[in-house]
């Protein structure tokens, strides 16, 4: 008999049974990719819920993060353009 990679699932599989423990379940759950510091509810939420999520973090990024910036002490190139001179709260939330 091959072993297999991923538990053996039926259309008639019933999770709650007694051979399978809650941490099987939450395994069965949770995508490979994701990080053991990410919360599964929010890597396992709807895509409708991820895409609202999305929206909002995009505009905050438009009409706050965007408009924003931190200047520096001094102009770090000089140049006769003013270029250099800040750096914006987006390039920060991207660094951090």
């Amino acid at each position: 008999s091959s072993s297999h990679r991923y538990p053996k699932r039926t259309c008639c599989t019933n999770l709650s049974s007694s051979s399978s423990s809650s941490e099987e379940n939450d395994e069965t759950k949770r995508p490979k990719w994701a990080a053991s510091w990410m919360p599964t509810s929010l890597i396992t939420i709807r895509p409708m819920y991820q895409l609202c999520i999305g929206l909002v973090l995009y505009i905050f990024h438009l009409m706050v993060l965007q408009q924003h910036s931190i200047p520096f002490p001094v102009q770090l190139i000089p140049n006769e353009y003013g270029r250099f001179q800040s750096i914006g709260c987006d390039s920060l939330a991207g660094i951090l």
